[in-house]
């Protein structure tokens, strides 16, 4: 009878963790709920071509090149007209290169040219080299276009 009584004891005390569990999880699912959906902009979402390569990769979207070149974008180019622009004009013609890329039969080549540029253009900023990182990733957006768009 006291055997029967402990595991009786242990059952009950299982279940009552398990339901508390359940209604602090309930409690946090519901609070997620609660919070506005933020609708993103199409340029919230950083680099097409890095977006992309990350995808490819299989890589966060918080990872270190997307934070890196977001915040080059956000703090750096967006700070002058020029830039801004080159921001609007990169925005228009990537899409339409990373489509003709996702259907290329040199998809993976691309990607790791895409890659090692863009991780060389992240160790440009980290070094304040904002101008060189520049010319860098308009160079490789010129030779993506240039491959994209000739054929």
């Amino acid at each position: 009878l006291l055997l029967k009584s402990k595991m009786a004891t242990k059952k009950y005390a299982a279940k009552r963790k398990a339901s508390k569990t359940t209604a602090k999880y309930a409690k946090k699912k519901a609070s997620y709920r609660k919070r506005p959906i933020k609708k993103r902009k199409s340029n919230d979402d950083g680099c097409f071509f890095t977006t992309a390569c990350i995808s490819y990769y299989g890589l966060t979207d918080n990872c270190y090149q997307l934070v890196t070149l977001r915040s080059f974008r956000d703090n750096i180019l967006n700070q002058t007209e020029e830039h801004r622009a080159l921001v609007k004009t990169y925005y228009n013609i990537a899409p339409g290169i990373v489509e003709r890329i996702n259907s290329s039969v040199k998809k993976r080549e691309t990607y790791a040219y895409i890659f090692s540029i863009v991780n060389k253009t992240c160790k440009l900023i980290e070094n304040a080299k904002y101008d060189e990182a520049i010319k860098y990733y308009e160079k490789m957006v010129f030779v993506l276009a240039k491959n994209t768009f000739d054929k």
